[in-house]
């Protein structure tokens, strides 16, 4: 069997199954002609530029989809108080997603070095440990040791900082990887619909090329990333919902694209042939590919079966 990332000739025993979408995503299609080492790779390098994404995240978390261990995984890993910039936990069920009470984490607030006093800022969860974790940072920071009578003290005067802080969050997004991690889909798609005579195609080709480099700088490929929902009008909006990944084939005089989109976050509109001529395809006979990523239902046809504009 032959790899439609690498190119090379292996053993079939050393194949596994490729999906599309990423599996962390809801990604339920799969294709089987990918080595297990390229398999391993694109989790690694590609996939993770867009599955890591905050937003895909976040949509993952707001739509419940549960990773290989079956948990719910919070998006929100660098959450600030805004008031005085405490580290915070945004706390969530595992099994069912459901946000729990923040926790804030211990940290101190002010040190007077003339009369020697600290204020610290601590959970309320932590109350009943507040006299040991003052005195291990005491500790650790070479100030003086409290007393029992000191630590008693400060438990007796401890007052309420804020029952609702405001928080924020840390964002980073990187175009360069989510677009690599979208070509990848546009890529694996032309092949699910295109079959082996697309590997020949020198776009395929490109495709291969830049797939495998690990640099994420800009691609040799026409093509644009959007971030929203439905940039190009062109999807069936009676099947598309927020929690649906999408893709469909169109054709642009001899160029065919492939749009390809995850969740409401981005979408991909890269050119996959500059010869559509040779795949033989009709404008009404263009596939399409909607699946929902909470329930795993595939809905999968040709233009005319769902589509309408």
């Amino acid at each position: 069997m032959r790899c439609i990332i690498c190119g090379k000739e292996k053993e079939n025993s050393l194949f596994s199954a490729e999906h599309i979408l990423p599996d962390a995503i809801g990604g339920c299609l799969t294709i089987e002609n990918v080595c297990k080492d390229c398999n391993d790779y694109l989790g690694r390098k590609v996939d993770c530029g867009l599955t890591e994404d905050f937003l895909v995240k976040l949509a993952r978390y707001t739509h419940k989809i549960p990773n290989k261990q079956r948990e719910i995984i919070s998006p929100f890993l660098h959450l600030r108080e805004e008031a005085t910039n405490r580290r915070v936990d945004f706390i969530i069920d595992k099994k069912t997603g459901e946000p729990k009470k923040p926790y804030v984490y211990p940290s101190p607030t002010q040190f007077d070095e003339k009369t020697g006093t600290l204020n610290f800022s601590l959970d309320e969860k932590d109350r009943n440990k507040a006299k040991d974790i003052v005195r291990k940072y005491a500790k650790r920071n070479n100030l003086p040791t409290p007393t029992e009578k000191d630590l008693q003290a400060m438990l007796n005067d401890a007052t309420v900082c804020s029952e609702r802080p405001l928080l924020s969050e840390k964002i980073e997004f990187n175009p360069y990887a989510v677009g690599k991690g979208m070509l990848k889909i546009v890529y694996e798609m032309a092949y699910y619909w295109l079959r082996d005579c697309y590997l020949s195609d020198p776009v395929a080709e490109e495709f291969r090329r830049y797939l495998l480099n690990e640099d994420v700088s800009e691609p040799q490929i026409k093509g644009s990333l959007c971030v929203g929902l439905d940039v190009y009008k062109k999807l069936p909006q009676n099947l598309c919902k927020d929690s649906s990944h999408a893709a469909f084939l169109m054709r642009d005089g001899n160029i065919l694209f492939v749009v390809a989109r995850v969740f409401d976050c981005y979408e991909m509109r890269a050119c996959i042939s500059e010869n559509a001529a040779k795949y033989e395809l009709e404008d009404d006979d263009m596939p399409c590919i909607i699946l929902d990523a909470a329930s795993h239902v595939k809905q999968e046809g040709r233009r005319n079966d769902f589509w309408f504009v």
